[in-house]
């Protein structure tokens, strides 16, 4: 009697398993997948950022174009991103701001998540804005324009 009761209870052990294994695979890669995600969100913004300091406080002798700038931020994201597939890096320049546009996709193969994650059109866009404030820079500046104004007017 108890060797039939065995043989019966063991089938449903395995059936049982074969669905928890399933479902607890299928919830560690989501868990996986999500982690990706923020990392190479955070990345996106912090390695923008760095670059974009350090692009802002070089030498004007030694100050990279905004071609180059943004080839040296595309390089840099590109060895660094797990997920995301960056297609763009924009530079607009303005007189003491900075914004750096950056395209990517997130290569999903389900529909409901990639319009979650990259919007409807499957490319999402970071803007990153600095902010060069310069005052002692500024400051010489004027100073040397107010000399050159009164050295004009003698």
């Amino acid at each position: 009697m108890r060797i039939f009761l065995y043989k019966k209870g063991s089938g449903y052990y395995t059936v049982e398993a074969t669905f928890i294994v399933t479902i607890c695979i299928v919830v560690l890669m989501a868990i996986l997948y999500t982690g990706l995600y923020v990392h190479d969100r955070i990345i996106v913004e912090t390695v923008t950022s760095k670059d974009a300091s350090f692009w802002i406080h070089q030498d004007e002798d030694d100050k990279w174009s905004e071609e180059e700038f943004a080839d040296e931020v595309k390089n840099d994201l590109l060895r660094k991103l797990f997920l995301f597939r960056v297609h763009h890096v924009g530079v607009d320049e303005l007189l003491i701001m900075k914004t750096i546009t950056v395209s990517y996709d997130v290569p999903v193969s389900l529909g409901f998540l990639k319009r979650i994650w990259s919007g409807r059109d499957g490319f999402r866009e970071e803007n990153i804005h600095i902010t060069e404030v310069r005052p002692a820079k500024w400051k010489w500046d004027a100073d040397a324009i107010k000399e050159l104004k009164t050295s004009k007017e003698k």
